[in-house]
């Protein structure tokens, strides 16, 4: 072994060091070189997978978007509708309760010409639900 290096330089044993260390350094700075190669492709392998997670997640929030969209634009629809059904309900309630004070009203005016006492109305329930009925006097 030398240890003198400046002796060392010229001979053969120095240039075999030389070359091994050499092929050494080579072979690991074209390892280094590979392993940054792969992670250079895992990395943007990585990145491919986050972007088409991102795009679902994406499309999945839209698709949930949408559909509550058309379920509140149904319901805004079967209540609307349901208000109008309600409103007819109600028109018809006040037109059969409207008549049914004039005949009650007309009622009463014969029954007060004739000295009578007032007509009476009841409710009969019971069947296809109650029904006004005109009960005459006496």
């Amino acid at each position: 072994m030398f240890f003198n290096t400046s002796a060392m330089r010229d001979t053969q044993a120095a240039r075999d060091f030389q070359q091994r260390t050499a092929a050494r350094m080579l072979a690991k700075i074209a390892e280094e070189a590979r392993q940054a190669a792969v992670r250079q492709v895992d990395a943007a392998a990585e990145r491919g997978r986050e972007e088409d997670e991102a795009h679902r997640l994406k499309a999945a929030a839209d698709s949930e978007a949408e559909t509550a969209a058309r379920r509140a634009a149904s319901r805004a629809e079967r209540l609307a509708s349901e208000a109008v059904e309600a409103a007819k309900v109600a028109a018809r309630v006040s037109a059969a309760t409207a008549a049914g004070n004039e005949a009650s009203a007309g009622a009463n005016a014969g029954a007060n010409e004739d000295g009578g006492s007032a007509a009476r109305l009841f409710w009969a329930g019971g069947g296809r639900g109650d029904k006004r009925r005109w009960v005459p006097p006496g």
